[in-house]
């Protein structure tokens, strides 16, 4: 009796297997496309929004904590190393030109090497500065010109910083420790005969700063220094509550004092993160992210114009946060790049 013939079924998949590599292919890309989703809503896409206008990786490669200061819209005067003047030099935004400060440091070459406490003019046209160490203060053009030269009453007082209050007048904040809090001013002016005068701090009626502080609640406030009666030897502040959620990290002022920006950072969760967590649990950890947010002095109404994530830490986040001379434009420091956002 022979064998029986063998007989081999082929079935067809059923449409749900032939299907499964196609779904797996669809969960990848529909988790993918949730995942940019939820960066695109947790950021506000500021770098987006602005333009770089100097890379600082061009610079010497010991740079560090720089500082800038613009002149014009398309101007401005880098400190590649904070405090160090003689390194620094004048930038053409649109142009992409250096221009050395061979005159001014001429004049810083009077002076030991040392970091200095510096500032310009409202309107770019006098830079003052001391020399930690030194006995003098100075101002002059920046091309070199109109040198003034004033002595501190004591030697031993260390500059903290110094603050124009008009076109021509600036004081100079006086320390008696490296890390101390300023105890007295020096008043001067670089028109006519260079004199100066000692000034209790309470006695100064200058447009100083906006600062920020803790309010009685905790949260955070901005102090704005409105104009004050002379008489009563001081400043007035108005109070403004910071945006919620935020913690203030730098405040600045438009050169009409009507609006103010700052950068602020927090950390919330990203869009989505408890359904994508399941299978990114990283992504679910919260961020944080560095804002920028505009509001008149007059009245809290804050307007977000955009935020950066970096990260769960705060390392790394803008900084040297400035007003553009035409005050449409702010500028901030992120990351080796100075940018220019629009505050309309």
């Amino acid at each position: 009796m022979g064998d029986a013939p063998v007989i081999q079924l082929r079935t067809r998949p059923s449409a749900r297997r032939r299907g499964r590599p196609w779904g797996c292919v669809s969960l990848v890309l529909l988790c993918g496309a949730l995942t940019w989703l939820g960066f695109r809503l947790g950021d506000k896409d500021l770098l987006s929004r602005s333009e770089p206008a100097l890379n600082l990786a061009d610079l010497p490669a010991d740079n560090f904590n720089p500082e800038y200061r613009w002149i014009t819209d398309t101007r401005l005067l880098v400190v590649p190393y904070q405090g160090e003047l003689n390194r620094a030099f004048l930038l053409d935004t649109v142009r992409h030109e250096r221009t050395s400060l061979s005159t001014i440091q001429k004049h810083l070459a009077r002076d030991p090497l040392g970091e200095a406490a510096w500032e310009l003019s409202p309107d770019g046209s006098w830079l003052a500065w001391s020399v930690q160490g030194t006995p003098f203060v100075r101002a002059a053009h920046l091309d070199g010109t109109g040198l003034r030269t004033v002595r501190k009453p004591k030697q031993e007082e260390m500059v903290s910083a110094i603050v124009w209050q008009d076109q021509i007048r600036w004081i100079a904040l006086l320390r008696k420790a490296p890390f101390g809090l300023p105890t007295r001013a020096l008043a001067a002016k670089v028109s006519g005969r260079p004199t100066a005068a000692i000034r209790s701090l309470v006695e100064l009626n200058d447009p100083r700063k906006p600062y920020w502080r803790m309010g009685a609640s905790g949260s955070e406030e901005v102090q704005i220094p409105i104009e004050a009666d002379t008489a009563r030897h001081g400043l007035d502040y108005r109070t403004l509550s910071a945006p919620a959620g935020t913690q203030i990290t730098a405040v600045a002022m438009d050169n009409k004092r009507q609006r103010v920006v700052v950068l602020t950072t927090t950390s919330h969760s990203r869009p989505f993160s408890g359904w994508i967590g399941r299978f990114w649990p990283e992504y679910a950890l919260p961020q944080t992210y560095a804002g920028l947010w505009t509001c008149p002095t007059g009245r809290d109404k804050w307007r977000e114009i955009g935020s950066i994530p970096i990260g769960r830490t705060t390392l790394g986040q803008p900084s040297e946060l400035r007003w553009l001379p035409s005050d449409k434009r702010a500028s901030f420091l992120f990351r080796g790049t100075i940018w220019t956002v629009p505050v309309n």
